[in-house]
């Protein structure tokens, strides 16, 4: 699973680059992950973006988009 994959790079870090409070209940956020996959020299990175529902302070949906205008439009904002 998830945990197997993390677990074959070196130095694997994922990290908030921007995080924007799009409307009383969704939040943006842009992802990037980098790490080294086991017996390799090159760093690998990987970009998405999130956008989270909450309600009442709980969250309540998690969508994960491959490009950042669309994550900016699932969250009603615009570039």
């Amino acid at each position: 699973g998830m945990t197997a994959w993390v677990e074959s790079f070196e130095g694997h870090t994922i990290k908030a680059t921007e995080i924007i409070d799009a409307s009383d209940d969704k939040v943006f956020v842009a992802i990037l992950q980098r790490g080294r996959p086991r017996g390799s020299q090159r760093v690998v990175e990987g970009r998405w973006w999130v956008v989270m529902t909450l309600r009442g302070g709980e969250l309540v949906r998690t969508e994960v988009f491959p490009e950042r205008a669309q994550a900016l439009a699932a969250a009603g904002l615009r570039e």
